[in-house]
């Protein structure tokens, strides 16, 4: 880390340190005289705020008004100062706006639209695999019935998703179907 930075800016070691916390970067922040309105605290409390409420709810993009009310009670700010930190960070490319007036990480947004983007392409393109069923005799170990249908299933569609509980057998369909496509 460059030190000069961060007596500028202490927040960023929230980013370089694994595992260090907002409160813990914040109580630094202060005790080197940081004062509570200071933009780099604004923004790092809307980023920590951010990544908590995508955890914590499973969503890539939360309302303004739910970011806004997250960064008060983490750093006791509000209005325009947190607006003017959640637009500079769109600015900064770190946010996005999204549809229906919600806002993400910039590149969670992208990740998810890449991924949706993909799907609908294969789903579009429809190929299937072409393979040779004779390939599951030379596997070394017995498919059941469901392994089979689970293999067989995903080899004949250009998507598929592969759920079940833990000792239910995921594992061994995937190396099977790595196998069949391999040969």
């Amino acid at each position: 880390l460059d030190v000069k930075p961060l007596t500028e800016d202490p927040y960023q070691m929230i980013k370089e340190i694994k595992g260090l916390s907002f409160r813990t970067a914040d109580d630094l922040a202060q005790a080197m005289g940081m004062k509570p309105e200071s933009p780099f605290r604004i923004k790092a409390g809307c980023e920590h705020a951010m990544s908590s409420l995508n955890s914590n709810s499973g969503h890539t993009c939360v309302r303004p008004s739910e970011l806004m009310s997250e960064v008060h009670e983490l750093t006791s700010i509000d209005g325009e100062l947190t607006e003017d930190a959640i637009h500079e960070l769109i600015e900064d490319d770190v946010f996005q706006k999204a549809p229906n007036d919600m806002i993400g990480f910039k590149n969670h947004i992208g990740g998810e639209q890449f991924i949706a983007n993909d799907l609908l392409g294969r789903l579009q393109r429809g190929k299937k695999n072409e393979f040779d069923e004779s390939i599951f005799s030379k596997l070394n170990y017995n498919l059941s019935a469901d392994q089979y249908g689970a293999v067989f299933t995903s080899l004949n569609n250009p998507v598929s998703l592969l759920t079940g509980e833990a000792g239910s057998g995921k594992t061994t369909v995937l190396k099977s179907i790595i196998k069949v496509l391999k040969h």
